[in-house]
């Protein structure tokens, strides 16, 4: 078998991590891209880095040199019977931060993946690209049936939004300009352990790991523990958002298999399923035996964005029916398994910081 070779950007991401290994566990030659930054963060990366099949790169999509030299130096340098593959995972993924940073969220999310769609059809035109789109992209509009697929016209509400969409746009307008193999996966919310803290779902799990630590603390001193007080309030915003949550290590299976397929189309990737902030909160609380979380949450007005998208359910129908792809994993496996992860993260810092005590 001829080792096929791939191309991903935003690979310290938490989905283009988990992308990643997906790829090399099909025995791709792997290039990772990432922007330099001054502190390390390729912790997500940890089994990639050991694998000899995987080379991590440095580069910066909003700089069209750097984007056209990785692409010429990989993806655009293989034989004609090499099967090349680039997935577009970098983005500037933060909607709240887009209203904050609004030109800094076009660059990246529009003129960035304008760059790769250039450098592709330039040098590399054989190759086949994917763009992580977003349920975003659609705003407050949903059909009929209540869900949002390939037919729901977008709406747009935040700059972060309008960057996905007009990328959508020009990865349509390449692959009927210049018959690139591009297409655009439109992905619904995507959570895991691997999630950064700015996003409402880890900011919970990794309260719940701390306020564990507390409570364990308490028990033991025979203490009464008392919210607010002893530990301070979580403070979220608006809880009754709906979102479809689906775990990464599901939706990057179905990107690669977007790129396998005989003709380029776009997708929803989705659970199909509707969840609030408030189940999260429930399903969450309870791994630590609280069934009643309201006292240990403040809505707080700083947290609520400008404009929000209050329902997001996909009807991922088109890829299952077409390409026979079936998510896995659950979406209160899911929570667990943050909720689970950030407690032993939580205890394994704590245990370090006695420990360097007792050291000194």
């Amino acid at each position: 078998m001829i080792q096929p070779v791939a191309l991903v950007w935003g690979s310290t991401g938490q989905v283009g991590s988990y992308l990643c290994e997906f790829l090399l566990e099909k025995k791709y030659k792997v290039y990772g891209v990432a922007r330099r930054v001054s502190i390390d963060t390729t912790q997500r990366l940890t089994n990639c880095l050991r694998n000899d099949n995987f080379t991590l790169m440095s580069g910066d999509i909003t700089d069209a040199f750097s984007v056209s030299e990785i692409v010429q130096n990989t993806v655009g340098n293989q034989p004609m019977n090499i099967r090349t593959e680039l997935y577009n995972q970098a983005c500037q993924s933060q909607v709240h931060t887009s209203f904050q940073q609004p030109v800094w969220a076009l660059r990246v999310g529009a003129e960035g993946h304008l760059n790769i769609l250039e450098a592709v059809r330039k040098y590399a035109p054989l190759t086949r690209l994917y763009f992580a789109g977003s349920s975003e992209e659609f705003g407050s509009n949903k059909g009929e049936n209540g869900f949002q697929n390939e037919d729901t016209a977008f709406q747009p509400i935040s700059p972060y939004a309008v960057s996905k969409v007009a990328a959508h746009h020009l990865t349509r307008n390449y692959r009927i300009a210049y018959d690139l193999f591009c297409c655009t996966g439109i992905t619904f919310n995507m959570d895991s352990p691997r999630r950064t803290p700015e996003f409402v779902t880890k900011k919970i799990t990794q309260y719940i790991g701390k306020l564990k630590c507390v409570l364990d603390r308490s028990f033991v001193l025979n203490r009464e523990f008392i919210p607010g007080k002893d530990f301070p309030k979580l403070k979220l915003g608006n809880l009754d958002s709906s979102r479809d949550w689906s775990h990464p290590q599901d939706t990057v299976q179905a990107m690669w298999m977007m790129l396998q397929s005989n003709e380029p189309k776009d997708y929803v990737i989705s659970s199909g399923k509707t969840h609030t902030i408030r189940e999260f909160l429930t399903l969450a609380f309870n791994e630590i035996g609280i069934s009643d979380w309201v006292s240990y949450v403040e809505v707080d007005k700083d947290c609520l964005r400008p404009s929000d998208v209050t329902y997001l359910c996909g009807d991922s129908s088109k890829i299952r029916n077409e390409l026979k792809w079936q998510p896995k994993i659950e979406f209160e496996q899911l929570v667990k398994d943050m909720v689970r992860y950030d407690i032993n993260e939580q205890k394994a810092k704590e245990k370090a910081q006695i420990a360097g005590r007792v050291i000194a």
